[in-house]
């Protein structure tokens, strides 16, 4: 996690509406691997693409490298038509990765107060 970044967006928006910022980073992350979840338990690679197209973009913004970077690589995989079973993994090492993000953006937050 880039907390440079981070702390960069917080400094510059202001406590309040960074953490309005913050809670819809958080829902929207949510959300995506929701879709990517549900993609992979359905085997739709559509909904794997744009689960993984979503988070690329947030990971980006938010500097959560480790997600963006998988986020890339599955919707590469997708665009470049990897088979399903390729799709899948990358989905769950996707799902990991965001689900660990989610928890230390839950730390950062929580530390803000």
């Amino acid at each position: 996690m880039d907390y440079d970044l981070l702390n960069m967006l917080r400094n510059s928006q202001g406590p309040d509406k960074f953490q309005i910022l913050m809670d819809q980073c958080v829902k929207d992350i949510k959300e995506s691997l929701h879709i990517v979840g549900d993609g992979l338990a359905t085997d739709n690679a559509e909904k794997i693409e744009r689960g993984s197209h979503k988070l690329k973009s947030l990971a980006g913004t938010f500097g959560l490298e480790e997600l963006y970077n998988l986020s890339v690589s599955t919707n590469e995989a997708f665009h470049k038509g990897a088979d399903l079973d390729e799709l899948k993994a990358q989905s769950s090492d996707l799902l990991a990765s965001g689900r660990y993000s989610l928890k230390t953006l839950d730390v950062y937050i929580s530390g803000l107060h």
